[in-house]
């Protein structure tokens, strides 16, 4: 793998982890109804995704196959 393509998988891997994580704090903001105690309450039962944790739920997914655009 050259260090060009290296480079943008590991960019499309942050940047989907960044997406689910954004997606979780949004869910728990939604379910606390704007109250903290709710938040914390919420997190302490459903904790928040790490990206070690989501590299290892991801890493046996096939990696999308990217289409080269005819020129």
């Amino acid at each position: 793998m050259t260090k060009c393509k290296a480079d943008c998988l590991h960019r499309r891997r942050v940047r989907d982890y960044q997406e689910e994580r954004i997606r979780q704090e949004d869910l728990a903001r939604e379910t606390a109804n704007g109250w903290e105690t709710e938040y914390r309450e919420y997190l302490e039962e459903h904790p928040l995704i790490t990206f070690h944790e989501w590299l290892k739920q991801t890493k046996n997914t096939p990696e999308p196959v990217e289409q080269e655009e005819a020129a």
